[in-house]
């Protein structure tokens, strides 16, 4: 067990903070979507930057939730968007990949500006979805998370790294 961060008690009245104990090996364990302004993000941050493999919301033949991915949740609604364009340029390409995810779930035009520098990161990661694990390159990941309107991959090569244009409105 390792006691890493605090969180609000569950009941959305009262905002008492206390002290969550969690075991990285137990799926049973969910992060709240929102927290207290409170929340150490870093000992978040730090829980996520164990390995380069990264989860999909649902793991598992069964679609199990992901507790990494609550991990990212929980980064996602509570990191400002200089916290998040920071994890976009951190060492641990699941960190970049997360955070250009959130980006570009929170404010695209500053995850756009990022996809030149995306366009050339040729990392592999471990990609966890369902019950598939796939090597996947960050440059395809980082922009999957954008609608076709927004960015067309136009062409994959070999080793899984994508071109794409962006359509600007």
């Amino acid at each position: 067990m390792l006691t890493c961060l605090f969180s609000c008690d569950s009941d959305l009245q009262n905002h008492r903070i206390k002290k969550v104990a969690i075991d990285p090996s137990s799926a049973a364990i969910t992060f709240p979507l929102r927290f207290n302004r409170r929340i150490d993000l870093n000992a978040v941050i730090k829980l996520l930057d164990d390995s380069s493999a990264l989860e999909a919301k649902y793991i598992g033949i069964a679609g199990s939730n992901s507790l990494m991915y609550s991990q990212y949740e929980c980064i996602k609604l509570n990191a400002p968007d200089s916290l998040l364009l920071a994890l976009s340029y951190h060492k641990n390409p699941k960190l970049r990949v997360y955070a250009m995810w959130a980006l570009t779930d929170r404010n695209k035009a500053l995850a756009i500006a990022q996809l030149p520098r995306f366009s050339r990161d040729t990392t592999t990661v471990y990609f966890r979805s369902g019950c598939m694990t796939t090597n996947d390159v960050v440059n395809r990941l980082s922009v999957s998370q954008f609608e076709r309107t927004e960015v067309q991959i136009t062409k994959t090569d070999k080793m899984g790294r994508v071109t794409y244009e962006v359509y600007t409105k």
